[in-house]
């Protein structure tokens, strides 16, 4: 008979070491913080300079991808304790880069016009493919231990620029851009927690207790139904906008 870790599709590290990762990145510390602040005052100067550079450096030291494998991989253990904290220290990152923006625009003369900012305000179903790769990519390095890989900019690249272009937008009551811009980061957080739930639960991730596995199979259902609900939504909000289809 196949043990779990035969039966797993993917490869992945001890569980032990797993868990230990998912809880550390689940708080909210002082290093993350400071790294979020930064990283957010970073990008947002690259977008009022047109700085693509400025930008990329700013998705390097963001910390964004830990907080968000976390809430999927808690999902599928049914552990809603860590799910909690860890949904919150995700909207406490996007919470500082939008406030971060938001002062930005309050007390500098900021030129909307520049290609970084108004890329980040239009979304698209190529964005849910976005999403989708940057979620699979980062679960997969995650599970291999790898989640200090540039793996980690490619989950920024999803979260961090659009997060400012919220900022901004609200800072400069640019309600229509802001609209866009909230709308791609919501798609591309959902789009990522979708892939990583689907990602987790072909490794074979399971409680070890036989009374929390019952809970678990029932969350990583619900968990994967309740996601992927959102994102067709999300889709369909996307392509009725983009006039393919009018009610």
């Amino acid at each position: 008979m196949k043990s779990k870790k035969q039966k797993a599709k993917l490869q992945r590290a001890s569980r032990q070491e797993l868990l230990i990762t998912i809880d550390k990145n689940s708080k909210v510390t002082w290093n993350y913080f400071l790294l979020i602040l930064l990283s957010a005052i970073v990008a947002t100067t690259g977008f009022l300079k047109d700085s693509e550079a400025v930008v990329i450096g700013a998705m390097v030291i963001a910390p964004m991808i830990g907080p968000v494998i976390a809430v999927a991989f808690s999902s599928i253990l049914g552990d809603y304790k860590t799910l909690g904290k860890s949904v919150l220290t995700s909207l406490l990152g996007v919470t500082v880069v939008v406030t971060i923006s938001i002062l930005y625009a309050a007390l500098v003369d900021l030129h909307l016009e520049t290609g970084q900012y108004l890329s980040r305000t239009e979304v698209t179903l190529i964005d849910i493919i976005l999403g989708v790769a940057s979620g699979a990519a980062g679960a997969l390095a995650f599970l291999n231990r790898l989640e200090g890989s540039l793996v980690g900019v490619m989950v920024s690249v999803a979260l961090l620029p659009p997060s400012v272009a919220l900022g901004m937008s609200l800072g400069s009551s640019e309600w229509e851009l802001a609209y866009g811009a909230f709308l791609l980061v919501t798609v591309n957080i959902m789009s990522i927690l979708l892939a990583a739930v689907v990602i987790f639960s072909l490794s074979g991730i399971r409680p070890v207790r036989w009374k929390d596995v019952q809970r678990a199979s029932v969350s990583r259902l619900l968990s994967i139904l309740f996601i992927f609900i959102i994102v067709s939504l999300l889709a369909l909000v996307i392509f009725i906008s983009e006039g393919h289809f009018n009610l």
